[in-house]
């Protein structure tokens, strides 16, 4: 045992030159290679420095920032940031790293690895272990991946785990009667409300957004007239299933719920265009005493367009 303590101290009080002979920064950026082709946010940030700065492919400082920016890199079912070192070099306890990336993903044209640009890392030794503290490059122009669709940095395709490591919301709880994750404090188009998520496969499938739930008409219809002006604006417009001609306003909304038997639950979609963005947004409303009305707005992959309406 004090043998074995001999030596932990020997390491331990090292100086940052014998160290950086037993990690360089080739091993160092091949941790990160690692964690990229493992989609591991928590490794990908462990080798980031407080102060690091990434301007790939824009600019963002500081680990969590980085790693929202990376998201698409870091989750278990999104494309892979593929690195291949080409020049490395250390002076003192700076190190530098470059070379060329490629993404493997979904692209127009099915499953692929693509050259994507070029990339240079400047690393710095810090308590034993090297850490990015600047990533720059820039892209070749000859990539383009499927978009990866969602809400927020809430994104189809992730995990529970995921859904529930994005910091934009708080508290999360499990919904036993769908299988699925809500959370009461989101804030979407400056609104506060709560956000569901249902899940397939135990992947998101679905983002369910409450823009309101109470006995209130007047507000009600300005929640309808929330959610009618988002439709409008970013997908393109709003229909009335079996009315393609009717212009859908806040009046037409309100009479249509206000004209529900109030005896029983009953509800209407509001849809929109097809078109070919990666999100499809549609909303539900729907009056049931006594509890009152109800606008939500969701969001769905445009591939899962067959289930659940």
């Amino acid at each position: 045992m004090r043998g074995w303590l001999g030596a932990f101290l020997l390491v331990a009080f090292s100086t940052p030159t014998a160290l950086a002979q037993e990690q360089s920064p080739q091993d160092a950026e091949q941790a990160l290679k690692d964690a990229l082709a493992r989609h591991d946010k928590a490794e990908f940030q462990q080798l980031l420095s407080a102060d690091a700065v990434f301007f790939l492919p824009k600019k963002a400082q500081g680990p969590e920032a980085i790693a929202n920016e990376w998201l698409p890199f870091l989750m278990a079912n999104g494309p892979t940031m593929v690195l291949t070192t080409e020049a490395s070099s250390q002076t003192g306890d700076l190190g530098f790293t470059s070379g060329t990336f490629a993404i493997s993903g979904q692209t127009d044209n099915g499953l692929a690895t693509v050259p994507a640009g070029n990339y240079s890392i400047v690393w710095r030794l810090t308590r034993g272990s090297w850490k990015i503290i600047s990533l720059n490059g820039s892209g070749n122009g000859k990539v383009r991946l499927v978009p990866q669709a969602g809400v927020g940095r809430f994104r189809f395709g992730m995990t529970r785990d995921e859904v529930i490591a994005v910091p934009d919301c708080s508290p999360y709880s499990n919904v036993p009667q769908t299988g699925g994750i809500e959370c009461p404090n989101y804030t979407f188009e400056g609104r506060r409300m709560n956000i569901s998520f249902i899940f397939g496969s135990d992947r998101l499938r679905r983002i369910h957004l409450w823009f309101y739930e109470g006995e209130s008409e007047s507000e009600a219809r300005e929640a309808a007239s929330a959610v009618i002006d988002f439709l409008q604006r970013v997908a393109g417009g709003v229909v009335l299933p079996g009315q393609p001609g009717e212009e859908v306003t806040p009046t037409v909304v309100m009479q249509m719920m206000n004209s529900i038997n109030p005896a029983t639950l009953a509800s209407f979609h509001l849809n929109t265009p097809s078109n070919t963005q990666p999100v499809v947004w549609f909303a539900k409303m729907a009056r049931y005493p006594p509890r009152g009305y109800f606008v939500f707005l969701f969001a769905e992959p445009r591939n899962d367009m067959a289930a659940g309406r």
